[in-house]
């Protein structure tokens, strides 16, 4: 069996480099300090796939839920939350744990989440990281609908 191409041949978009940053769901950090803060997207109509990297080494005045910022506003279609895997270093209250990341609709952001190996899924919130003594890295990928 053979196959012929066509004059339109599918084409894969390219990935396009953009800096994601941490926010807080109550009050954003106060110039947070980031040793490493990457990210890259790639739009395939309205599906936006994702990856970001950020080390910070401070984070001041940040209250509530961890969230990290996305390059495109989520779709509006409430039942079409996705979930993304997130990875944290440093140690302390997320060294064991499984973490992970959802977006809800209408939003820019993934909300993280922490879960221990023997407790529930909770918010992973600034209050739970406490006072950072050393770097932690936030690592995650994922797609969403815009």
């Amino acid at each position: 069996m053979s196959m012929i191409m066509g004059t339109n041949p599918i084409t894969t978009p390219q990935w396009v480099n953009y800096t994601p940053v941490i926010l807080g769901s109550t009050t954003n950090p106060t110039s947070p300090s980031y040793s490493k803060q990457s990210g890259r997207y790639r739009k395939d109509g309205n599906i936006v796939h994702f990856e970001f990297d950020i080390q910070v080494t401070t984070l001041t005045g940040a209250v509530g839920q961890i969230r990290v910022s996305l390059p495109f506003t989520s779709a509006s279609v409430a039942t079409k939350n996705t979930a993304c895997v997130i990875q944290s270093g440093g140690g302390g209250v997320l060294g064991n744990n499984a973490n992970s990341g959802n977006i809800i609709a209408s939003v820019n952001y993934v909300s993280l989440y922490t879960q221990p190996l023997t407790g529930t899924v909770t918010s992973l919130t600034f209050a739970l990281l406490g006072v950072l003594t050393n770097t932690l890295t936030f690592t995650g990928s994922g797609w969403y609908e815009v």
